[in-house]
């Protein structure tokens, strides 16, 4: 059994947070994995990780942000918090270091560099800044190998990394086990919510980059249908704050009731199981695990074309497909399956059959370890 150092330097809960947690479990028998969280703001990432009985340790980690005074704390501790890698590094014997998350996160990569260990740099996103891009191409070179979450992500990615470095594909994946429609659960979705409606959600952390607004202009065309219930379940990260405001604000504009948030939960299998469309209208997404989870749960798909959703969603199979993010598309999609609850239930069963055959989480963490193997082998 290998030691390896999962970091990660955002401790909101999301999709990384959720794919790292479940590989840390699915591979415990075989790989014994200490997750580094950053100290601030972690309370619910925390709770999360000694649910699953995880390992983990807590380090002064700052991550880059726009505000100025985080930003400013990000480049006065850098070196120091990559000091702070390199002296747990070694006490800890680590055999590998996986970096989760995003481009930004290069204080693992240096570490490991400075300490002489193989490192796995774990990619889900789809754009970095020009400043970022320049530090990751050089970055990059000092890297074993690479995991992407999509293949959109390597494709976007295999411009800024050498062709020498093995770069891999692996999905979030989903315990179909854990996310099953027989499942019993309480939820703040009461069951008078859905006596007699269509009940249509999301799971998503409040951002632009999930479209909420979207969600917004759809809900207004089926204002006065009395059938259809919108949902979002979803955290409010500090920085989105104004955004949430906004959703808000043309909530209350259009005289919306048949569009509601509701408290985050950090089980989401109450709500999946509650609702009977998922609705997804991302404006960007590699490989998202929310969608994986309410195909687990035996849901329709309404999705925009974006990732890798088109490999997984199969028009008028499991689920429907949206071009970029047209209005009109979604409008119609619904409409076709608020009058169809044959097809809502066929697209369901063809969902979960999807994710048990390609997502499950065992054949997505084996290919994972099988990785980890070869980069300490070499």
């Amino acid at each position: 059994m290998f030691k390896v150092a999962d970091i990660i330097e955002e401790a909101q809960i999301g999709g990384p947070q959720i794919r790292m947690i479940s590989f840390a479990k699915e591979l415990k028998d075989k790989v014994q994995t200490t997750l580094l969280i950053p100290k601030i703001n972690n309370s619910y990432l925390i709770d999360f990780c000694k649910k699953n009985d995880l390992r983990v340790i807590e380090l002064p980690i700052n991550k880059i942000s726009k505000n100025k005074l985080l930003i400013l704390n990000y480049f006065i501790f850098f070196f120091y918090e990559i000091y702070l890698l390199v002296r747990l590094f070694k006490n800890e014997k680590f055999d590998l270091v996986h970096i989760s998350g995003g481009s930004w996160q290069f204080k693992g990569i240096i570490a490991a560099k400075i300490c002489n260990l193989p490192s796995v740099w774990h990619l889900n996103d789809t754009y970095m800044p020009w400043i970022i891009r320049a530090v990751f191409s050089f970055l990059g070179k000092w890297t074993t190998a690479f995991i992407f979450a999509s293949n959109k992500t390597k494709d976007y990615y295999s411009k800024y990394i050498p062709n020498n470095i093995p770069s891999y594909v692996v999905p979030a994946t989903v315990d179909t086990a854990k996310f099953n429609p027989n499942v019993k659960l309480s939820s703040e979705l009461k069951e008078k919510e859905g006596c007699g409606k269509i009940l249509v959600g999301t799971v998503a952390n409040v951002s632009p980059v999930k479209g909420i607004e979207n969600i917004i202009k759809i809900a207004r065309y089926f204002k006065n249908e009395s059938n259809i219930k919108f949902f979002i379940l979803g955290n409010v990260p500090n920085t989105q704050v104004n955004y949430y405001n906004k959703i808000n604000s043309l909530i209350s504009k259009y005289e919306l009731k048949n569009v509601q948030f509701l408290k985050f939960e950090r089980d989401v299998r109450s709500f999946l199981k509650k609702i009977n469309i998922y609705l997804c209208t991302s404006v960007s997404e590699s490989s998202p695990i929310s969608i994986w989870e309410a195909m687990s749960m035996q849901k329709a798909i309404i999705s925009n074309d974006v990732g890798d959703v088109p490999l997984y969603i199969n028009n008028n199979i499991n689920g429907i497909l949206v071009k970029n993010n047209r209005i009109q598309e979604y409008i119609t999609a619904l409409e076709t399956l608020i009058n169809d609850k044959e097809k809502i239930k066929n697209y369901g069963i063809n969902a979960r059959n999807t994710v048990k055959k390609y997502l499950e989480t065992s054949i997505c963490s084996n290919h994972q370890l099988e990785i980890f193997n070869r980069v300490i082998r070499k």
